[in-house]
């Protein structure tokens, strides 16, 4: 399934890229809980220090620099100046979370307070100025987060630094292209983990595998909204089922612990079968959803927690043991009202809130497509993101504007009939020469059977269907 968007695909900010994890330390605790204004994701990693993995509402914060006309970056920048106003705050942005740690503590120790990218001059510089001490206050932390002893951490850092200085290695940058597996049969298993999280493109570690590898612990408030069903007798059948779900969503709705303005990322269907066998089921969204704007159909909920349930016992339908007997519903994770502006997803009747929830309802995720600066009609549009930012000295965005929505991936001949009108010419068009040895295109409006079409003919005078008008 597949969604036209109908802006020009700005090109894409070199920082844009690099604000999937973001680090932030202030020593006002009270702005702390704030911090989920940015995402509801949110990791303590030491006193003062938080992880925030911004990837949960990236949609949210591209749309929103979108309509500001401005780059995420300084979106985000906005909001921590809401957040902390004359508070003085470190911050440091990362496609990986201990690579966001590690620019944190630099930056604090050379005074660099606000944001610093990873991928900018001063951030690159207070990386390659990294030092040991630094380095080794982390992997002590990190060692902590594992639950290793600090006679292993001391160990390895006393035979590490032995061997460094003899190398003469004075910062740990230095060293950054030393294979992990050396380090890990010299200095430990510890050692070696760090070390491939500190340069994961060095070391071959992909930036989705580093982020895997990390010690995520999601911050858990102190009560997670939840309902309880305790069945009379075993269900099966779906209709059943849907019923009694539907309830439980509602009276989630009503507890005192799960406000209006709050909205769902993840919810967990923990269901018992009759064999007392615990089945834990994550409904995970793509979009916060609003429970209580779905009150009382639930539909969008129930679709999902459907398609899961579907997932899991469509093989054991005819099986005696997958009789429910009870279940619980929690929500896992969620994103709180904004401190200071209201929702962070403020409800809003345009077109993106409708393909969020569409998305929120279906089993695939949408595709969506933006225009691009090309003249041929095939390739004049691409996958939002994916837009390359070459420069080219025409603008034929414009063209856009007379051609049809819906484009034929393999285009079909054009035949025509006696109901068939011959409407206007649109354009001509040269091919690409390294992709065809067809010169021409001309571009006219056909309509057959009270369907506008798009058509062309080439320079051997076949005729072919590009598109269709809605």
């Amino acid at each position: 399934m597949a969604v036209l968007s109908l802006f020009q695909s700005a090109p894409k900010d070199q920082h844009d890229e690099i604000l999937d994890f973001i680090a932030i330390f202030c020593e006002d605790e009270n702005l702390h809980d704030a911090l989920q204004n940015l995402s509801p994701r949110t990791m303590p990693w030491q006193k003062n220090l938080w992880l925030i993995d911004m990837r949960a509402c990236s949609d949210f914060w591209l749309y929103k620099a979108k309509r500001e006309n401005l780059d995420i970056s300084a979106c985000i920048n906005q909001q921590l100046k809401e957040i902390f106003g004359d508070e003085e705050y470190y911050a440091s942005a990362s496609p990986t979370p201990w690579e966001a740690i590690l620019l944190l503590k630099a930056s604090r120790e050379k005074g660099f307070p606000g944001m610093i990218h990873f991928t900018s001059r001063l951030g690159k510089n207070l990386l390659r100025g990294f030092s040991w001490d630094l380095w080794w206050e982390s992997c002590g932390e990190y060692a902590a987060i594992k639950n290793i002893p600090d006679a292993m951490v001391n160990k390895a850092r006393h035979a590490m630094s032995i061997a460094m200085k003899r190398l003469g290695c004075q910062r740990p940058e230095q060293f950054r292209t030393l294979p992990s597996p050396q380090i890990r049969r010299r200095f430990g298993a510890l050692v070696a983990d760090v070390w491939q999280l500190s340069f994961p493109e060095r070391q071959g570690l992909k930036t989705v595998d580093a982020i895997q590898f990390f010690p995520w612990t999601s911050h858990v408030t102190s009560h997670r909204p939840f309902v309880k069903r305790h069945l009379d007798h075993e269900l099966r059948e779906w209709n059943s089922i849907e019923e009694l779900l539907r309830e439980d969503l509602n009276r989630l709705c009503v507890l005192g612990s799960f406000k209006k303005e709050e909205r769902i990322l993840n919810l967990e269907w923990r269901i018992v079968l009759c064999n007392l066998q615990v089945f834990p089921i994550h409904i995970l969204f793509r979009h916060p959803h609003s429970l209580h704007q779905d009150c009382p159909s639930q539909r969008t909920a129930l679709l999902q927690i459907n398609y899961a349930f579907d997932k899991i016992f469509s093989s054991k339908a005819s099986s005696a043991e997958t009789g429910l007997i009870s279940w619980q519903l929690e929500i896992v994770e969620k994103a709180p009202a904004r401190l200071r502006q209201g929702s962070l997803f403020h409800e809003s009747s345009d077109d993106l809130q409708s393909l969020q929830q569409l998305e929120n309802m279906i089993k695939k995720p949408l595709e969506s497509f933006a225009l691009s600066n090309d003249w041929l009609a095939e390739d004049s549009f691409c996958k939002a993101g994916d837009a390359s930012d070459s420069s080219v000295f025409e603008n034929y965005l414009p063209l856009a504007a007379k051609r049809p929505l819906f484009l034929y991936p393999d285009v079909p001949a054009f035949s025509c009939d006696r109901h068939t009108r011959v409407g206007h010419f649109q354009e001509r068009t040269m091919d690409k020469w390294w992709k065809s040895s067809n010169r021409s295109r001309d571009y006219y409006q056909m309509i057959q059977d009270e369907t506008m079409l798009w058509v062309y003919r080439d320079q051997e005078g076949s005729w072919f269907t590009q598109g269709i008008y809605g």
